[in-house]
């Protein structure tokens, strides 16, 4: 099966501190990738770097054979690549509804959005009750979920969600992953990183433990859990 993304011996410094390190992964289309590691690990900046937020210092990532190194963020988006954040930069002035429009005219689509798309989406989300709210004056569970839905309406072709289970009830948690499941079936990869492992292990095929900047193991999601380092050194 062809990868849908490559990522090859990558690394990143930040003022001679290294925080990816030589890293290397693979996704491959219609697979759900939980990646788990301790906080400091390097998966928001691993993240960044694909997103293009963050340049690499070195190593090759390419989209179904496109480079993704020196590609500005919004490039990439309309390549393919879509990304939620651990922390959402603060966005004043807008309305819900507006955001999520202006994503599908920044995607891959360049159009105007139908309402009905939209509406639908937040349904799922359970998001609809703030729909016509400003993004400032929402909780942030809420906001973690309206970004999930502006990344999705970028039409990606891989997904990559930072920590959206964080500060969820079980209800909503339970949500997500529902979504998640049916999104994949629709055809998207996703990439999620998360400290909430029962959310994970429910959602991912495949896990990749990532410790001090780079993938120490990567294997069927079960598989991840149950090993013996990967427990001593994050799950216990």
């Amino acid at each position: 099966m062809v990868a849908m993304l490559k990522v090859r011996n990558i690394s990143k410094s930040f003022g001679g501190v290294s925080v990816i390190r030589d890293l290397s992964l693979t996704v491959l289309p219609g697979e759900i990738l939980g990646i788990i590691g301790p906080n400091g690990a390097g998966k928001s900046t691993l993240f960044k770097l694909i997103g293009g937020f963050l340049r690499v210092d070195c190593g090759q990532m390419n989209l179904l054979g496109l480079s993704l190194v020196r590609m500005a963020p919004y490039a990439i988006c309309r390549a393919g690549i879509a990304l939620t954040f651990q922390h959402q930069p603060p966005i004043r002035y807008f309305k819900v509804r507006d955001l999520l429009s202006l994503a599908c005219m920044l995607g891959r689509s360049r159009k105007i959005a139908d309402a009905g798309v939209i509406e639908e989406l937040a349904r799922a989300l359970n998001i609809e009750s703030v729909l016509d709210s400003d993004l400032a004056a929402i909780g942030h569970p809420q906001v973690k979920r309206v970004h999930l839905a502006r990344a999705f309406l970028t039409k990606p072709k891989i997904l990559f969600v930072d920590e959206i289970f964080a500060g969820q009830d079980a209800e909503d948690s339970r949500i997500i992953c529902s979504w998640l499941l049916e999104a994949r079936r629709s055809g998207l990869t996703i990439v999620l990183a998360d400290h909430q492992i029962g959310y994970l292990a429910a959602s991912c095929d495949k896990m990749a433990f990532l410790v001090a900047g780079s993938i120490d193991l990567t294997g069927p999601t079960e598989e991840v859990l149950n090993d013996s380092a990967v427990r001593q050194a994050y799950l216990l």
